[in-house]
């Protein structure tokens, strides 16, 4: 990292991120926050193992998938919402035929 210009040392030799490791970061805990919704979320694990399954995900995951997971994520109130819409006018429906 220190090599690629992503992180460097200060005068007492501790170890401070430049502009682009901070960028690099911010994406990486991004991507643990979203991939951890997901799976506490849809699939329903616990929160201590979506942590720790997203930490294994979080750096091998495609920038395709992840926007995808994002968007999917980003719908589920909507989805929730006309689903919900959807099943009440069927309710009304079937209950004025009766």
């Amino acid at each position: 990292l220190e090599k690629e210009g992503h992180i460097r040392r200060n005068e007492k030799g501790r170890l401070l991120l430049t502009e682009s490791g901070r960028e690099i970061a911010e994406k990486v805990y991004e991507k643990h926050c979203v991939i951890t919704q997901l799976f506490s979320r849809c699939a329903n694990v616990s929160e201590e193992t979506a942590e720790s399954d997203a930490c294994k995900v979080e750096h091998v995951i495609s920038e395709e998938t992840f926007q995808g997971i994002k968007s999917y994520l980003n719908a589920m109130p909507k989805i929730r919402v006309w689903l919900k819409d959807a099943f009440y006018k069927m309710r009304r429906r079937l209950q004025a035929r009766v």
